[in-house]
C-alpha cells in the first residue's frame, strides 16, 4: 500500500504540473499571448526556411559529387550493331596499318578469384560490296582463324542469313591453363561494319558469372547503322606546277 501510495504522489508531482500550468497559461490575455507567440512562430518559419535551404545545398553539393557513369553501350555511330556491358570496358587501339586503326573494347571480371568472364569486341567500317562478299564460308574460315590460337578441345560453327545481316558463331570448350573454359565467338557483318566478339567464361561454375556473360552476349543486337564517307586523297599539285 505504501508503495501504491509514493507512485500516485510521484505520478500527480510529475504529470499534473504541466496540467497546472496550461489552466495557468489559459489565464493570460488573449492578445498578450498572441504577441509572445508571434516572435516564436516567426522564428520557427525561420528556422524551417533555413534548414530547407540546408537540405537543397546538400542536395546539390551531392549531385555534384557524384561521378558521371559512362554509358556502357558500344555501337559506333557507323556500326551496325551494339552490345551492352555492365560497366564500361577498356578501351584500346590496334593498327593494321598506319591509315587503318579501330577501337578494342575490353570487358574482364573476375568473381571471387575463382571465375573470370573476358569479352572483347571490335567493329570496323565496311561496304555493301564486302556484305555480299562474306558468304557462309568465307565467314566459317574467318571464324576458324580466330580461334586457332585459343586452346579448343571441341568446338561447332553456325551461320544465319538474317534480312539485312549475317551471322557466324563458334561454340567451344577448352582449357586456359589449367582451367576449364567456355569459348563463343561471333562474327558479324552488315552493309556498314564488320562486328567481331570473343568471349571466354573461365574457371568453376559461378551463378553470378554465368548470368553476367550470357547477359553480355544476349545484348547483341542490330542497328541502323551509317556509312562513312570514302577517303578522297588530295591531288599531287606540285607536279602540275612543274609543268
Amino acid at each position: 500500500m505504501t508503495s501504491r501510495i509514493f507512485f500516485t504522489a510521484l505520478f500527480f508531482l510529475v504529470f499534473a504540473a504541466p496540467v497546472y500550468a496550461a489552466e495557468e497559461k489559459k489565464a493570460v490575455p488573449v492578445k498578450e499571448e498572441a504577441a509572445k507567440e508571434a516572435p516564436k512562430a516567426e522564428e520557427a518559419e525561420e528556422a524551417k526556411k533555413d534548414d530547407a535551404d540546408s537540405e537543397e545545398d546538400k542536395d546539390q553539393e551531392d549531385e555534384e559529387e557524384k561521378p558521371v557513369v559512362k554509358s556502357s553501350i558500344f555501337g559506333p555511330e557507323f556500326c551496325d550493331f551494339e552490345i551492352t556491358f555492365p560497366e564500361p570496358p577498356m578501351n584500346s587501339k590496334k593498327c593494321a596499318s598506319e591509315d587503318e586503326c579501330y577501337d578494342v573494347q575490353s570487358y574482364t571480371m573476375v568473381y571471387d578469384l575463382a571465375t573470370t568472364v573476358d569479352v572483347t569486341v571490335t567493329c570496323n567500317p565496311s561496304t555493301p560490296a564486302n556484305y555480299k562478299r562474306y558468304s557462309e564460308n568465307v565467314m566459317k574460315a574467318a571464324l576458324a582463324g580466330m580461334v586457332s590460337e585459343r586452346n579448343l578441345s571441341n568446338h561447332e560453327t553456325q551461320f544465319k542469313q538474317y534480312e539485312t545481316t549475317k551471322n557466324a558463331s563458334i561454340t567451344g570448350t577448352g582449357k586456359t591453363g589449367a582451367q576449364d573454359k567456355i569459348y563463343i565467338g561471333q562474327l558479324w557483318v552488315g552493309p556498314n561494319s564488320i562486328f567481331t566478339v570473343q568471349g571466354e567464361l573461365v574457371g568453376d561454375e559461378h551463378e553470378t558469372a554465368d548470368k553476367s556473360f550470357r547477359d553480355i552476349l544476349a545484348s547483341i543486337k542490330e542497328k541502323p547503322g551509317k556509312q562513312l564517307p570514302k577517303k578522297v586523297k588530295p591531288k599531287n599539285t606540285s607536279k602540275a606546277k612543274n609543268e
